[in-house]
């Protein structure tokens, strides 16, 4: 009889995503070069380079789809404050022992907003540029290993944000070609 045991796929499932967290993030720690990477990752890269591309394509005269990535991340974050708002997740670093690299403030880490902002741009961005798009969506998967080596997330918030960024910005961009007039 299993009772109230911890036993069921939900404690499973957790179970694993607690697992490959420690599986990743106690390579940090042992290589300064790859720490301080991954350190560069987690923390400076969706400022310099986003930036730079949303830039990129504003000049080149899509300022619509500048506007609709902008969009795309303020859903997204709207979305990601509500579901934290029914699922508060603990960050590893105060649930669990973790080589921690980068601070961070104690709040929720489901789902990740830095892995489902530089989704929701790098899939915005992709309709215009498949190239930059490309590289911008690789980058997005860097960012979220790297929060997850330097002890910020779980795999799963990473997952799931990367997830709902991609489908945030290809609802709005659909949407947005369904209603508004393309010269």
């Amino acid at each position: 009889m299993r009772g109230q045991s911890d036993s069921g796929p939900r404690h499973h499932f957790i179970y694993m995503d607690v697992k490959l967290f420690h599986l990743i993030n106690n390579l940090s720690g042992q290589n300064i070069f790859l720490d301080n990477l991954m350190i560069f990752f987690a923390k400076y890269f969706f400022i310099i380079i986003f930036p730079l591309c949303i830039c990129y394509i504003f000049f080149k005269k899509n300022k619509r789809i500048v506007y609709l990535s902008f969009i795309s991340a303020i859903s997204i974050l709207f979305i990601n404050k509500f579901i934290e708002f029914f699922w508060l997740r603990p960050r590893p670093f105060i649930m669990d022992s973790v080589n921690l690299l980068v601070k961070h403030k104690l709040d929720g880490s489901f789902p990740s907003d830095h892995a489902s902002v530089s989704m929701a741009i790098a899939v915005m961005l992709f309709f215009v540029n498949k190239k930059i798009g490309t590289i911008l969506i690789i980058s997005s998967l860097f960012i979220g290993i790297s929060r997850i080596f330097c002890g910020l997330h779980y795999p799963l918030d990473i997952f799931v944000g990367l997830f709902l960024g991609w489908l945030v910005s290809l609802i709005i961009y659909k949407i947005s070609k369904k209603f508004i007039y393309e010269k």
